[in-house]
């Protein structure tokens, strides 16, 4: 099984140290010395471990190249919420379908996966704050054979991770929820910590590979 391929860069990201005016480097040098461990104390005070680490790497400004990997605990702390449960089952019921629709293959694995699906986490504050709007997709082997004049399917899949870790331009403290408010709110000002060459966005990516694989079995 593996994940799809990653979603294309969009044309608004942000180009590390597209601005380095003076007056830029000096907003994003008050920033990062105000704002930035203001938000940080936010995390520890609240306990967001998972929003204070990822935030911890984008102001650490690593290479081009760097990729945050979730780790297992906050992989499980993202698939116990009510968004990620919702996506997974949508995609594997979309898995079943086109198990059915390729038929018995004389017992071969298929490897079938789901496109990523964007979502947004209103259960989970800590989440919400480290990631924001993510994407999860589901991977699987499928094996399909014929019972009777029936078709039976074994199923093991994976729940896949991917978030492009940058902010946007925008300012919106109006969200309904206000954890997600803060972190839309914020968005501007980390933005320009890029751009002036004080922070880094990356790719996050992490699986449930080390929680163990999920299992479904059943008529199609």
């Amino acid at each position: 099984m593996h994940p799809p391929a990653d979603p294309p860069i969009p044309s608004s990201h942000p180009q590390f140290g597209s601005d380095r005016s003076i007056l830029n480097r000096s907003e994003a040098g008050v920033i990062s010395t105000t704002t930035a461990p203001s938000v940080q104390l936010y995390f520890d005070h609240k306990g967001y471990t998972f929003a204070g680490d990822i935030l911890d790497q984008y102001l650490a400004s690593h290479g081009p190249d760097y990729e945050y990997i979730i780790r297992s605990v906050n992989v499980a702390q993202i698939v116990k919420t009510q968004a990620a449960k919702t996506a997974a089952e949508r995609q594997l019921n979309w898995i079943k379908g086109e198990a059915a629709r390729n038929g018995e293959r004389g017992g071969a694995i298929q490897e079938i996966t789901a496109a990523w699906q964007p979502i947004s986490v209103t259960d989970d504050s800590d989440v919400t704050l480290a990631l924001g709007t993510f994407s999860v997709a589901v991977g699987s082997d499928t094996v399909v054979q014929k019972s009777g004049d029936k078709l039976k399917a074994d199923i093991r899949y994976r729940v896949y991770i991917y978030d492009l870790y940058d902010f946007d331009k925008t300012v919106d403290w109006w969200s309904s929820d206000p954890e997600l408010a803060i972190k839309k709110g914020l968005n501007h000002d980390m933005r320009q910590l890029e751009e002036a060459g004080w922070a880094r966005s990356f790719k996050a990516r992490g699986n449930t590979e080390s929680l163990g694989d999920y299992t479904w079995s059943g008529e199609l």
